[in-house]
């Protein structure tokens, strides 16, 4: 959001008579336009948490229940205190509405004996405050917040935020913490918070004629159709923001656009901070679909624009849908799939918690997937009832790009054949439950190679906390099934931390199309691991099978045999 006004606004120190000038806030939509311009000692009007701390003080201050006050004050360091602590908070809600903003602080205390300098949130070094519950997760909206100023020693220093509940209803962990970007987390966390997200039921006009209730309180599948059939081919179908009850599956047989009333085309994606609330298509807790509740059936030219898809996979488990999850047949648990769906996208939406099988299954040619959020989907610790993220079943010519793909359970994106495709810029990040791979080029044991002629994997990076993937990068089928090798495709600049082995080629590349693997930034592996298939296996930082053709300068890596089954 970015709201223009010439507001300066004052606050007073509780209990002191000094007033503190605040700025004009860049991004803040709630300010009562009666607080006047003029210089006069007015506090903010409106919501005045969300006025001051949307960086409305001035530099060196933060909003503290609703006053700008020092950021930075001195405090004593006590002999044997940690290097840094926890002080205080002002705590979030205990229950908000799906994309609810909301304020807090934290503050923390520096006895390091040194000044710690501010560095801005984004910066690659320094010490800075992170959503640690889960680490590194942008659950309610930011990963970093910088320190609003330097910190000298025996100084407390307070960070005021501006959060917004995540889209996605049911229990959220909060919690914040110090890092030392590209060190270590420090040992000085902020209170874990249980924020409860929940929708309240409201009736709204969805499309002309046709009511439903935005709330996911009542069954909204049959006006949602209603809807989606009759918009025409090449129309496009606005749905108010809220949670969509999905009792029935929703196919789209027509190319229509699908996406979030008053959304525009510089409007963020539906995690982002900022984003307007999104329509939240959720399953219901006993829907039974035979391959996903969103259904792309049209031959060419559905598109999906800042839409959510919520497989609502903890309300489900006891469902019938999870019953055939667990007796193999896993389409029963899918979010979504598109059927040979040519030059049809998904851009800047959320497909997450699927109760098993995948967040998406696609094939169609042409497929733009970007900028979107594949999260959490199923569970790696119970046999079938992992997920994708994303499975590409073929796809010559997609675009599959900028995604973040967290937590997901089986593979987070994996691609079966594309040619001439650009599978670049995404980001794998596991910090709650492991994966047996991040990015995969694979075949899905097919009796024919996986195309991947032309295609580069470029500039993704994947992140998998403490050994929670088994493998970064998977190039070829042998990991898991002695299908053909897959053919071609260049492997680029990725970054791969974390890793049981952070990057395998088995079954990849033939010796009339091998496989480019150059340029990539693997981090250590341990020597020895335990995989998901039970194997336990010397292991190295880049693996290459002897049945693989690699194409390769890359000095870590080692031929050895498969390292799974």
């Amino acid at each position: 959001m970015d709201f223009s006004g010439a507001f300066r606004i004052y606050a007073a120190i509780v209990g002191s008579l000094t007033l503190l000038a605040c700025q004009p806030s860049k991004s803040n939509n709630n300010i009562d336009a009666s607080v006047v311009p003029d210089g006069s000692n007015s506090m903010c009007g409106g919501d005045t948490e969300v006025c001051c701390a949307n960086q409305m003080c001035d530099s060196g201050l933060a909003c503290v229940s609703n006053v700008c006050a020092p950021a930075v004050t001195p405090g004593a360091c006590v002999a044997g205190a940690p290097p840094w602590a926890f002080v205080s908070e002002v705590a979030p809600p205990t229950t908000l509405a799906p994309y609810q903003q909301f304020t807090m602080s934290v503050t923390f205390r520096n006895c390091t004996g040194a000044t710690v300098a501010r560095v801005d949130a984004s910066a690659a070094t320094g010490t800075k405050l992170g959503f640690s519950a889960p680490r590194d997760y942008d659950t309610f909206g930011i990963k970093r917040a910088a320190f609003p100023a330097d910190v000298p020693n025996a100084s407390t220093v307070t960070i005021a935020m501006t959060l917004r509940a995540p889209p996605l209803t049911g229990a959220h962990t909060l919690r914040f913490g110090l890092v030392t970007e590209g060190v270590a987390w420090l040992p000085a966390e902020s209170p874990q918070h249980v924020i409860n997200v929940q929708a309240t039921s409201q009736v709204a006009t969805i499309c002309p004629g046709v009511t439903a209730d935005v709330g996911g309180t009542q069954p909204a599948s049959d006006a949602l159709q209603s809807c989606i059939d009759a918009t025409p081919s090449g129309g496009t179908l606005a749905l108010p923001g809220g949670v969509y009850r999905v009792d029935k599956g929703l196919r789209f047989a027509n190319p229509i656009t699908v996406t979030t009333a008053g959304s525009t085309a510089t409007s963020p994606n539906c995690w982002a901070l900022g984003s307007p609330p999104c329509a939240v298509l959720r399953a219901d807790a006993n829907l039974v679909t035979p391959r996903g509740f969103v259904f792309m059936s049209a031959a060419s030219g559905v598109h999906l624009d800042r839409i959510v898809i919520d497989g609502n996979r903890n309300v489900r488990l006891a469902s019938t849908a999870a019953a055939s999850c667990a007796a193999t047949n896993t389409g029963a648990g899918f979010n979504a799939h598109s059927d040979n769906c040519a030059d049809c996208s998904f851009r800047r939406g959320i497909s997450a918690r699927a109760l098993c099988g995948t967040g998406w299954e696609w094939t169609g040619d042409n497929a733009i997937i970007e900028d979107n959020v594949f999260y959490q989907n199923g569970d790696h610790n119970a046999s079938y009832m992992w997920a994708d993220g994303l499975t590409l079943l073929r796809s010559n010519s997609a675009q599959v790009r900028n995604n973040q793909f967290y937590d997901n359970s089986d593979i987070d994106f994996i691609c079966g054949g594309a040619t001439n495709a650009l599978l670049e810029n995404n980001v794998v990040l596991h910090a709650v439950q492991g994966t047996f791979g991040g990015l995969m080029l694979d075949n899905f044991n097919s009796s024919t190679p996986g195309q991947f002629q032309g295609t580069l994997l470029r500039n993704n990076n994947v992140s998998c906390g403490n050994q929670l993937c088994d493998f970064g990068i998977v190039l070829g089928p042998h990991a898991w099934y002695q299908s053909p090798n897959i053919e071609g495709g260049t492997v680029t600049g990725n970054t791969v931390v974390g890793a049981k082995m952070q990057m395998i080629a088995e079954g990849a590349g033939t010796a009339a199309n091998p496989i480019v693997v150059n340029g990539n930034t693997l981090g250590a592996s341990a020597a020895r691991a335990t995989f998901g298939c039970g194997q336990t296996r010397d292991t190295a930082v880049f693996n290459v099978s002897p049945d693989s053709f690699v194409t390769t300068a890359d000095s870590t890596a080692r031929f050895t045999y498969h390292d799974c089954p």
